[in-house]
């Protein structure tokens, strides 16, 4: 697993969460405030926090309409979280109840 960002003094990614994150959240059971949502923001700062991206089983899929994205299961949760990242951002691109299918 990728060592925390924070230990190494390396600087924090910049979280920016889409608006097609903040409407699937709700649609999937995880509005702002409820427990789920807690648990995807600790998918989020856990991702934010690494030193290095993709994270040990996280995995690319075909985003549509034509974009590839990555995935990491939120622990504990039939939801997974879609991202892009560069080494100062950490875009959360949406959530979704259902697995994804790898492109590798």
């Amino acid at each position: 697993m990728g060592r925390d960002r924070r230990a190494t003094g390396a600087p924090l990614r910049l979280v920016r969460v889409s608006p097609r994150y903040l409407r699937q959240a709700i649609r999937v059971g995880a509005p702002p405030g409820s427990v789920a949502s807690g648990d995807a923001a600790r998918t989020m700062r856990q991702l934010a926090t690494a030193d290095t991206l993709p994270l040990p089983g996280d995995v690319r899929a075909a985003m549509p309409p034509t974009g590839v994205a990555y995935v990491r299961r939120v622990l504990g949760r039939n939801l997974w979280l879609w991202y892009a990242f560069s080494d100062t951002t950490l875009s959360v691109l949406t959530l979704a109840s259902t697995p994804p299918v790898p492109l590798d």
